[in-house]
């Protein structure tokens, strides 16, 4: 899996909590290739943040999966954990 493109600017912009931007520059990069699983729970950190909570959770749910496929049980469990709390 590839980080985005530009990761400076969508970290940059996660780090100014300037979620909007984040989320235009993760989304952006995930219509070009398949984001990592670091890159899946910032994506759905922001959009959780925006008020997009299903798409959240469903984000959630493929960082998990992606984490567990790449034996990082820990970010699994934890991306899970995120995932199941918004109900």
């Amino acid at each position: 899996m590839n980080r985005t493109e530009n990761p400076e600017a969508a970290d940059e912009a996660f780090e100014a909590h300037e979620w909007s931007r984040a989320c235009e520059h993760l989304e952006a990069a995930e219509g070009r290739a398949a984001l990592d699983h670091r890159d899946l729970a910032r994506l759905a950190t922001v959009r959780y943040l925006l008020g997009r909570e299903l798409d959240s959770i469903d984000t959630w749910a493929r960082a998990s999966r992606l984490a567990h496929e790449q034996q990082d049980h820990v970010r699994a469990a934890r991306c899970c954990l995120w995932a199941g709390s918004y109900r």
